[in-house]
């Protein structure tokens, strides 16, 4: 996340235990960073209408994306 940057909603990704926010940055990347406080890995698809992954959260972990 750089500075400038907003936050932005997010839909369809509801787990317990992942807590996550998504941000916009003022040069036009997005930012994602969860938490999984789960015991086990979560795998998660981020996708902005034009770009699309997939990973795997390992369990009891922080991970933060910028594309």
């Amino acid at each position: 996340m750089k500075p400038g940057a907003y936050r932005i909603g997010t839909s369809g990704l509801r787990v317990q235990g992942l807590t996550y926010s998504a941000f916009k940055n003022s040069d036009g990347t997005h930012a994602f960073v969860a938490l999984n406080n789960r015991e086990q890995a979560q795998s998660v698809t981020l996708s902005d209408g034009d770009n699309h992954f997939s990973y795997e959260i390992p369990a009891k972990s922080v991970a933060s994306f910028r594309w």
